[in-house]
């Protein structure tokens, strides 16, 4: 599985996130069995702080298009903060 970003990380939190997230593809595999076996639109996860900031990891899937978007939001909770990167998870094959 890898992680299509929406747009290039930019900024250097960006990048620490990105790289950070890449660290969880087998997490992130286990939301979208979670996601899929039991019929639900979202699940996340909040792992340690990185470098003292808390970030948590949203998988969503897409009902028209059977996809899945990983928001990164900066917080604890989804949704309380501004998301600081998305994008599609891609795997070959299917879910």
């Amino acid at each position: 599985m890898k992680i299509l970003w929406d747009k290039k990380p930019e900024t250097a939190e960006q990048k620490l996130i990105a790289d950070y997230a890449s660290d969880y593809i087998p997490i992130l595999e286990g939301q979208i069995e979670l996601i899929s076996s039991n019929d639900l639109l979202t699940a996340s996860f909040t792992p340690r702080p990185l470098n003292g900031h808390f970030y948590t990891y949203e998988v969503r899937k897409e009902t028209s298009s059977d996809k899945y978007l990983l928001i990164v939001w900066q917080g604890i909770r989804t949704g309380d903060a501004r998301s600081l990167l998305y994008g599609w998870l891609e795997k070959e094959g299917n879910y």
